[in-house]
């Protein structure tokens, strides 16, 4: 099996990698025990499961059974990663035990809590992002949702804290209920969707509606002003 596998030290800041995942649940196999912790920003392409997603929680500062660990994963780049169903258990908490149940989603809760996490880009291929799925990521500072993207599950980015400004895929139908509840630092919104997504009354629960400016695209204005709950968002303009 070939493996691509390139380091470049990061001065101070741990070390950059780039892996190829030929095969789903490799991916343990592909980073050496000494990088482990010492990887502050990944680039992965190929398939990936549940086993590799239990391994990057690891990397990402919190682990599958809801332990703290030494990671310093900071950015991580799936844009050319294919998400499948099957692996390990990547969730083992209390009464929750979690697999990969669905090709091309973002799995339920699958970096939840995961401080370490400042930068991500999800897999172009990825049709939804389940719920609580970046939930308490309080690091979490730039999330790259691509085209093809349909559904935000609920609480995805609650309290994610460090989020400035999200830009929403001119494909995306439905940000569900606390989707980006309590980001009170929240400023910019940008939505490439000519039809507004469907909100529920507290996808964006901030309290500061008249604050965050909202970008749409030209000749649409009208659609966000008529939209349920996005008449709530005072400054509103189209890009």
């Amino acid at each position: 099996m070939e493996i691509f596998s390139h380091i470049i030290p990061h001065f101070g800041s741990g070390k950059s990698l780039t892996i190829d995942v030929k095969e789903a649940g490799t991916l343990s196999n592909l980073i050496s025990e000494s990088d482990k912790y010492k990887v502050s920003s990944l680039t992965l392409s190929g398939v990936i499961n549940g086993t590799d997603f239990r391994f990057l929680r690891d990397m990402a500062g919190y682990s599958y059974k809801g332990v703290h660990t030494k990671g310093i994963l900071h950015e991580l780049d799936m844009t050319n990663v294919r998400i499948v169903k099957g692996g390990d258990v990547y969730v083992q908490q209390q009464m929750i035990s979690l697999t990969v149940k669905a090709d091309d989603e973002m799995p339920e809760r699958v970096f939840r809590k995961c401080y370490a996490l400042k930068k991500v880009k999800l897999p172009k291929s990825i049709k939804a992002i389940q719920a609580h799925a970046f939930e308490r990521c309080k690091n979490l500072r730039t999330v790259d949702i691509p085209e093809g993207v349909e559904r935000i599950g609920a609480r995805s980015f609650r309290l994610c804290e460090s989020l400035k400004s999200i830009k929403f895929p001119s494909t995306l139908k439905e940000v569900e209920g606390e989707a980006f509840e309590d980001i009170f630092g929240l400023s910019k919104i940008t939505s490439l969707a000519v039809e507004p997504p469907k909100l529920s009354f507290d996808s964006f629960f901030n309290d500061n509606y008249d604050e965050i400016k909202l970008y749409v695209p030209q000749g649409s204005m009208s659609n966000y002003k008529r939209g349920h709950f996005w008449s709530k968002f005072k400054k509103l303009q189209e890009a």
